[in-house]
């Protein structure tokens, strides 16, 4: 549903980057084991290739997961990236992260 929802917005938008390509992925599966995510699979078959120039974007997203698992995440990005790759996101400080209020309940790293 977010990537429709993203790809009918900026429909009337021309990307400025040589190519762009937007995958689902179902990141619950980096929850305990450390493994080859099969989102890598998707972006592979999809064309990616370590040696191209990549803007990760982790846009409201990190701070649900589990330190393991922004971890994990980050060093599967990691792994596949050139030297020149950029990696961009929000994050929640630590005491949001651990707040009692309701709102931030949800988070759980920071």
């Amino acid at each position: 549903e977010t990537l429709s929802y993203k790809e009918q917005k900026l429909k009337p938008y021309t990307p400025v980057c040589r190519r762009l390509v937007r995958i689902e992925a179902d990141l619950s599966e980096m929850a305990d084991k450390p493994k080859i995510p099969r989102w890598i699979d998707k972006l592979i078959a999809a064309g990616f290739s370590s040696t191209m120039h990549t803007v990760w974007l982790c846009e409201g997203l990190l701070m649900y997961f589990l330190t393991k698992q922004v971890k994990h995440l980050l060093r599967s990005m990691a792994a596949m990236s050139s030297q020149t790759s950029l990696l961009c996101g929000d994050l929640v400080n630590k005491a949001t992260a651990q707040s009692n209020l309701k709102h931030y309940q949800t988070f759980s790293w920071g």
